[in-house]
């Protein structure tokens, strides 16, 4: 059923990108490792019939629901179905990750409410992005595509933006943690930063690349340099690279952002639609 579930979320990949990111090997669809990953599907009669729902859950207890196309009543059959199949993530506390009402579906199953949710806008790219000046600085950044020997470089600015866009209340950062995925994503994902005197003072990549879409995030800038036009120079080079692969963007922005969500209006995004996080841990 693999292929069928893959159609049903490549209709809806802009909202997705962080499902069908774990389904694909290259330019292959396949399976996640079951010990890291499952997927279970959700269709109204037989196996057979066409899919309308599916979910994604880590060893970690992650869970993303997609139930694009469901009315209020079909989503919450959908997730009654499925919700045995998801004790062990509900006894791990779970994170959740979606779009506002299919999180929320899970969220009455659970019964309680989460410690933590974050409200955002998943917005994608649908329109040419406006005119835009160079940054407007004394001197012109030096914008590159970064790799894994920028680990150490990079590093002070990532802990910065996850302190800043990313850390819960009364939690503490992890270097060591932030070290090994900044290293990881310089692998396995587009980054781009812009540096003065080798010093970088802005970045943007993606975050989970998908069939069709990548999905961009860890857009940051030091807060002195903001304002100058740097980040949206640096996400009008990334969106070109993604769209030189035949491939469209989309990302998520907390709803209170409204100075990067007026600079994604102005790259050609959407308003999008309500994306939710809620932790239970």
């Amino acid at each position: 059923m693999l292929d069928h579930v893959l159609a049903y979320l490549l209709c809806r990949e802009w909202s997705c990108v962080g499902f069908t990111s774990q389904l694909r090997n290259g330019r292959r669809a396949t399976l996640p490792n079951r010990r890291a990953a499952t997927v279970q599907f959700y269709t109204e009669q037989a196996v057979e019939d066409p899919v309308c729902g599916a979910l994604l859950e880590t060893a970690h207890g992650f869970c993303y629901p997609v139930f694009a196309g469901l009315r209020s009543d079909q989503r919450d059959a959908a997730v009654r179905e499925l919700a045995p199949r998801l004790e062990g993530a509900f006894n791990r506390y779970p994170t959740f990750m979606g779009l506002a009402e299919d999180v929320e579906a899970l969220e009455q199953t659970i019964g309680r409410p989460p410690r933590h949710r974050v409200e955002y806008y998943m917005m994608q790219a649908v329109a040419p992005p406006g005119t835009r000046r160079p940054p407007r600085l004394n001197r012109e950044p030096l914008v590159r595509e970064a790799g894994p020997a920028d680990t150490r470089r990079l590093l002070p600015l990532q802990a910065k933006y996850e302190r800043e866009e990313v850390l819960l209340p009364n939690r503490s950062l992890n270097m060591d943690a932030t070290r090994r995925q900044l290293r990881s994503d310089l692998k396995r994902q587009l980054v781009y930063l812009a540096e003065l005197d080798g010093v970088p003072i802005a970045k943007a990549g993606t975050n989970a690349r998908g069939f069709r879409y990548d999905q961009i995030g860890g857009v940051f800038t030091e807060p002195e340099y903001r304002g100058c036009g740097v980040g949206g120079h640096l996400m009008e080079i990334l969106m070109r690279r993604v769209r030189q692969e035949g491939k469209a963007v989309s990302l998520f922005v907390k709803t209170q952002n409204h100075a990067a969500r007026r600079m994604y209006r102005n790259l050609g995004f959407n308003d999008g639609r309500l994306f939710v996080i809620s932790y239970y841990h």
